[in-house]
This record gives structure tokens, sequence and C-alpha cells, in this order.
């Protein structure tokens, strides 16, 4: 199943979660990649199944935080 752009926050707490948390909505592609779905979540990041149109195969995906993100050095050593 296939949700809004990344951009999109559910305004609704998910059950079990406190009210006034905002949800971050599964995108519906990366870049050449459809998203299939979540495959699991935790402190790094989030990781998807996605479909490769390039490749035609399928793909998994890891996004960061963008906690995480920010700290990212990209600096050539």
């Amino acid at each position: 199943m296939v949700g809004p752009p990344p951009d999109r926050r559910a305004a609704h707490a998910a059950p079990g979660q406190r009210p006034g948390t905002l949800i971050l909505m599964q995108p519906a592609s990366i870049g050449p990649c459809t998203i299939d779905s979540e495959l699991g979540r935790g402190g790094m990041g989030v990781v998807y199944l996605a479909t490769d149109s390039r490749l035609d195969r399928r793909v998994a995906i890891k996004t960061l935080p963008e906690s995480l993100a920010a700290e990212l050095d990209v600096t050539p050593s």
C-alpha cells in the first residue's frame, strides 16, 4: 500500500500513542523507486521495500531521521 508524499504528516496519533504525536506517513516514492511497504523502523531510521523502475527489481531503502541526517559528514577523507 502506497501512502502520501513524505512531507505529509498525520494529524492524529495512532492507537497507543500520545495525543498530539505526529506520525510520518509512508512516502509514495523515493527517486525512481515506488514504495511497496515498510519493512521496519527504529532509532536509526525506517527501511522500506520498494521497486526500482530503472533496475526492474525490488530493493530495500533505508531513510535516516532528520536528527541523524543533519550530523552526516559527507566530506571525503
